[in-house]
């Protein structure tokens, strides 16, 4: 549960934050911000998400060419079937049994194809986060270094 806003307290906080900034032309220093190591960590948690866009775009591309891959045997498949039940059919009973054996591979193979496709799917996007989630806490290990660095030479 949440506590009440108090508006003392954050007035109080506010002005501790900030109470240096106005000592600044009276010979007190303010500790020294490192512009360069934050701009080098921005740089780098911008790679990490960059990386991440690229690792999730051949994925995406490696799915599609696998979806288009499997259309095209689907494809072949149905052909094939479609002349091969005529031609072994005796009879309307054996034309139904075959008709059926045919869409229950189909139905089989439809699945499997969906399976393998999701598990790409899964794949990219956990090769992505992982990559991301590794650069950036990284990053965030290096700026906790600099900020203890920055406290402790002040």
């Amino acid at each position: 549960m949440s506590s009440p806003f108090d508006p003392t307290a954050m007035m109080d906080k506010l002005r501790e934050t900030f109470s240096g900034f106005g000592q600044l032309g009276t010979g007190k220093t303010m500790p020294q911000l490192d512009v360069s190591g934050l701009f080098s960590a921005q740089k780098g948690m911008m790679e990490a998400v960059v990386a991440a866009n690229q690792t999730l775009m051949e994925g995406l591309m490696a799915l599609m060419k696998r979806q288009s891959e499997m259309m095209q045997e689907t494809v072949q498949q149905v052909a094939q079937s479609a002349q091969t039940v005529g031609q072994l059919a005796n009879s309307p009973h054996d034309l139904m049994a075959q008709q059926a054996e045919t869409a229950q591979q189909t139905i089989s193979q439809s699945i499997a194809n969906a399976r393998e496709l999701a598990d790409m799917a899964t794949k990219s996007y956990r090769d992505a986060l992982d990559r991301v989630h590794s650069q950036i806490s990284a990053q965030l290990a290096e700026l906790k270094d600099a900020a203890l660095k920055a406290k402790a030479n002040s």
